[in-house]
């Protein structure tokens, strides 16, 4: 029978092996906060979505908190930009992910859809790995605003209401390796690169195989049948 050391044993590895299965699956929270910023008067951020993630891959739930944490009415007339941060687990806000748009997109109009993209490494990570980037649609290319009415504002609760929300996750990719080209071999003599050999044709470079056998057949002495053939001629 197994000792009682080798079954206390036997627990604690099966026990580990348990803890680290669950762990593998549990769901991270975090929180997406965000602000309307003016050069002239900074403005803390503020709860806008509550995210929660299973084994950073998958979006379980999300949750609107911008109804409790109202931003004021903004002129989108002025230089004011959206800003967005994820607020990871143990991180000051200094080393938020941060990342913004012109608060003159935020113009309400039909079918706009904003998107938060939280990517996390292709070789895993936790959720201090977490980037977070945002896009509106309706965008230009070279992102100049559309023509602003002077005094138009943005919601006072969010500057989004009415937006289609989208939350994903995505793997960002590793960077592609580097191939260099051979280094150029100079000549010792002239300092000049050397030129490389010209390639050899397969007659060039198999030829002594196909000499030889017929080198044999003609050296093979004659035959008796060989012999009486050529008399009679």
């Amino acid at each position: 029978m197994p000792s009682l050391t080798a079954l206390l044993l036997s627990f604690s590895t099966l026990s580990a092996l348990v803890l680290g299965l669950t762990r593998s699956v549990e769901s991270s929270t975090l929180t997406i906060h965000h602000r309307l910023l003016s050069p002239s008067a900074p403005a803390p951020f503020v709860p806008r979505l509550e995210v929660q993630l299973k084994d950073l891959t998958l979006v379980q739930s999300v949750q609107d908190l911008s109804s409790g944490h109202p931003l004021g009415p903004v002129d989108l007339g002025r230089d004011i930009y959206y800003q967005v941060a994820i607020q990871r687990a143990g991180q000051p806000e200094t080393d938020w992910s941060i990342t913004s748009v012109k608060a003159c997109h935020l113009l309400p109009s039909t079918g706009r859809k904003e998107t938060f993209e939280l990517s996390v490494p292709f070789s895993g990570g936790d959720e201090t790995s977490i980037q977070l980037s945002y896009s509106l649609s309706g965008i230009s290319r070279d992102g100049s605003c559309p023509p602003v009415t002077p005094g138009s504002v943005v919601s006072s609760t969010s500057p989004t209401d009415g937006f289609e929300t989208n939350v994903q996750v995505v793997k960002a990719g590793s960077p592609t390796p580097l191939i260099l080209a051979s280094p150029v071999k100079l000549d010792a003599a002239t300092g000049q690169a050397e030129v490389p050999p010209v390639e050899k044709t397969l007659i060039q470079k198999y030829w002594i195989y196909a000499v030889i056998p017929l080198a044999v057949l003609l050296l093979m002495p004659e035959t008796e049948a060989e012999r009486a053939a050529a008399a009679k001629k």
